[in-house]
């Protein structure tokens, strides 16, 4: 009975990645009590229409209460990037491409969860595919790593602690 559930909760899952797109723009722009402020709004409504629903329609209402939580979380991130950033991330085709690769997680996942030779092969091709990407940028990963800078706190724990 719940397996009928699983495609409703893969679509809630791939709109939460898509949010976390621009959550992460948020992050960038130090709007992390923003982001705080639009995950609390939606997990309070999620939580009210899962008391108020759950009596008459039973469990399966939480899968589709969370499809619903998750849209609110994105409209309100689309909403919060466009009020503090700027809309130059959208035009980055990176961003796009990891849209579109959220979406098609969703068929993705639910032929993974029939078929085990087709969910083996897929996890060797993601890992595959990670692998050729950090060796194709390996001279900019190790370039990063180099030149990197400590943070504030890396340095002040490395201070002498000084008394008067």
């Amino acid at each position: 009975e719940a397996q009928y559930l699983i495609p409703a909760r893969m679509c809630a899952a791939v709109i939460q990645g898509i949010s976390s797109l621009y959550t992460i723009v948020l992050t960038y722009e130090k709007k992390v009590m923003s982001i705080a402020g639009a995950a609390g709004v939606s997990a309070v409504v999620s939580l009210g229409l899962k008391y108020l629903l759950i009596g008459p329609f039973g469990y399966q209402v939480v899968v589709y209460v969370d499809i619903l939580g998750s849209l609110l979380l994105l409209m309100m991130n689309w909403w919060l990037v466009r009020k503090y950033a700027r809309a130059s991330y959208f035009r980055n085709r990176w961003f796009w491409v990891a849209s579109l690769f959220s979406a098609a997680a969703v068929p993705l996942c639910l032929l993974l969860f029939q078929n085990r030779l087709a969910r083996y092969l897929t996890v060797a091709l993601y890992l595959g595919g990670f692998a050729l990407a950090v060796w194709h940028y390996r001279a900019a990963i190790a370039d990063f790593w180099k030149n990197r800078k400590p943070s504030q706190r890396a340095q002040s724990a490395s201070l002498p602690e000084q008394r008067p």
